[in-house]
This record gives structure tokens, C-alpha cells and sequence, in this order.
């Protein structure tokens, strides 16, 4: 009686390759962060690849031409219309990007009300918004500022980014969240903000930065 631990044996796991949106770069199905300094061109990178995924465009080191997919992008620290304008300079195509905004819930008297969205929190509603738009590429800027809790405690982010790592898995959406690195000087492992959980729980994370 009581808990135990569940196991499989490996050989009746099917290994399974990546799919890639991008070569070695942006897998489906995986959480990725990208860490820069405010005004290195995190918001620019995102924009351009929103436009790249939307039409299909090659990549800088990978010719092939792909199929054009839905793009949804959530920021916490750009108004709408510079996004849009963002998108509109990387010639995307902007009717399959979603600009998402606040949360629809209801209080304990079933009145709608309007709110920001949190992680983990409101993992479910971002599942479900995902598989009916058929999005192929999330992008959270500001990811820090949509975790409930200490941004630099190891467990409360660490269960935030896997919660957020899961929908992703399930969805096969690739997740891009930009955050940014600490004050004063860091090395790759501890880029981001405050706990090496920002780097620890993703498949792959970009540090982006002025080529000296």
C-alpha cells in the first residue's frame, strides 16, 4: 500500500528523432529560452521568426523551403501594434499569427472578468488554445513576468518552465520564451534571470548578444 515509484523498461521505449522548424535550432514539441540584454534584439529575433515560420522561408543555414504555419505570440512588454508592425517589417504573413492577450475566467459568481495570464497556473488554457489554432510556434516575451512566485527560486521556476515544457511536448508546438540575464556578468549556464532552472529545463537555450 501507499506511493511507489512507476518504471519502464527502456526497451519498450521507442527512441524517436526531432522534428525541426529549424535545423538544430527551434525543435517542435520543445520549450526554448532566449536570453538577451534589454535592446539586443530579442523582440527583432522573434518577429523574424514569425515571419519565417509563417511563410515557410529558408533559413540562413538551411535551404529547404518548408510549409507556412500558424504562429502565436504573447508579449508582456510590447503594445500590440509595434508587434504588428514588428511582423509586418519581416514580411510575415500576419493572418496566421495570433496576438494573444489577457485570460477570460470566472468568479466564484460566474462573472466574466479579464486577467493576466500565469504559469503554471493557466497551462490548460494555453493547451487548449494551441490545438484548436493548430500553432506551430508560441512566443512568450517576457516569460519571467508571467510565472507566479520567486522568479529566481530554483523549484518555482523550474515547475513553471516544466509545466509550460509539457504543453509543448503534447502539442508539438515549439515554445520560445525571452527573458533576460542578470545583472553584471554571466557565463552561458547562468544567463538567465536568477536560477539555473531558466537554463536547466529547456531543450535548447540561445544567449543572444553583440558579435565585439
Amino acid at each position: 500500500t501507499g506511493p511507489r515509484m512507476m518504471a519502464t523498461k527502456a526497451d519498450q521505449i521507442t527512441p524517436t528523432r526531432p522534428e525541426w522548424l529549424w535545423e538544430r535550432w527551434l525543435a517542435a514539441g520543445a520549450l526554448h529560452v532566449l536570453v538577451s540584454r534589454q535592446g539586443f534584439g530579442k523582440s527583432t529575433l522573434a518577429a523574424w521568426l514569425s515571419g519565417q515560420v509563417t511563410t515557410g522561408r529558408a533559413y540562413p543555414d538551411d535551404a529547404t523551403v518548408r510549409e507556412p504555419l500558424n504562429v502565436a505570440t504573447l508579449s508582456l512588454e510590447e503594445a500590440a501594434d509595434r508587434l504588428v508592425a514588428r511582423l509586418h517589417a519581416t514580411g510575415a504573413d500576419v493572418g496566421r499569427v495570433d496576438v494573444l492577450a489577457d485570460v477570460q475566467d470566472e468568479d466564484d459568481e460566474g462573472r466574466t472578468y479579464r486577467r493576466p495570464w500565469r504559469l503554471p497556473k493557466d497551462c490548460s488554457v494555453l493547451e487548449t488554445f494551441i490545438r484548436d489554432g493548430r500553432i506551430r510556434l508560441l512566443i512568450v516575451d517576457g516569460l519571467g513576468y508571467s510565472i507566479t512566485g520567486d522568479s529566481h527560486n530554483y523549484a518555482v521556476v523550474g515547475s513553471a518552465l516544466s509545466a509550460l515544457a509539457g504543453v509543448a511536448e503534447r502539442t508539438g508546438c515549439a515554445v520560445l520564451g525571452l527573458t533576460h540575464p542578470p545583472k553584471g556578468a554571466s557565463d552561458p549556464v547562468t544567463a538567465a534571470i536568477g536560477s539555473t532552472a531558466w537554463t536547466a529545463i529547456p531543450r535548447i537555450v540561445w544567449v543572444l548578444g553583440v558579435d565585439p
